[in-house]
């Protein structure tokens, strides 16, 4: 029995910025990987489109190793370019739009209490400030983790998630993150740093999953809300 082929797709566009021998080189790697990921391609996408996506995936793991020589580039440049079709996956989602369009509204809302207030806002002052009672607006928060919206570019050359030696904004980040009140910077810090998932940080912490999930999401919000004005620093 003959092994199962990959669905030829067309040849993309050539993404800005991406010379023509580093796509042709790397076009067979997008390829697998992206089609890969996407084993059921949803209604209304071509596997050009998903391809496509997967150069996005591409561009971004040059843009932090340039060197495309390097002998470990191809694992640090399959895992964006899987990262990126799934992140396009999602925004195919009706539901997961949804929920892209409420963290957007969260880090908005937490930006603008910052600016009002002169500090960092809690969780009551958030939730009022979206209309929300703070139980409503620790389950939204939940569900805009679980759906895959909660997640920095905090990736080193090698893809892991240590907060040191990222990328060009991580100085940024870092001011903001030692704006923020010290129980987020234990999560954030358990989380990049030391590796442990949210059970670990529960148990660490002497709470439940749940709520380790509603303190990341909470933190990461923050940031992003004060990264989209100029961050405290």
């Amino acid at each position: 029995m003959q092994s199962a082929r990959l669905p030829q797709a067309p040849e993309p566009d050539r993404p800005v910025g991406l010379d023509r021998a580093t796509y042709q080189a790397h076009l067979p790697l997008v390829r697998r990987v992206a089609l890969r990921t996407a084993q059921t391609l949803p209604a209304g996408l071509s596997y050009d489109d998903i391809v496509r996506a997967g150069f996005s995936g591409l561009v971004a793991a040059l843009h932090v190793r340039p060197q495309a020589d390097d002998p470990e580039f191809d694992n640090y440049a399959a895992y964006r370019v899987r990262l990126a079709v799934l992140e396009f996956l999602k925004t195919q989602d009706p539901a997961a739009r949804k929920l892209r369009g409420a963290s957007l509204r969260v880090s908005e809302a937490m930006g603008t209490l910052t600016d009002r207030l002169g500090r960092v806002p809690d969780e009551q002052e958030v939730a009022d400030e979206l209309g929300l009672d703070l139980a409503g607006y620790g389950v939204l928060m939940e569900r805009i983790a679980e759906a895959g919206w909660v997640r920095l570019e905090l990736t080193t050359p090698e893809g892991d998630r240590s907060m040191t030696a990222m990328t060009p904004s991580s100085g940024r980040i870092e001011g903001i993150i030692r704006a923020l009140p010290n129980q987020y910077q234990v999560v954030l810090g358990l989380f990049y740093q030391e590796q442990c998932d949210l059970m670990e940080i529960g148990d660490v912490l002497g709470i439940t999953r749940e709520r380790a999930c509603q303190l990341h999401a909470q933190a990461v919000h923050l940031i992003r809300g004060q990264l989209s004005r100029g961050g405290i620093v």
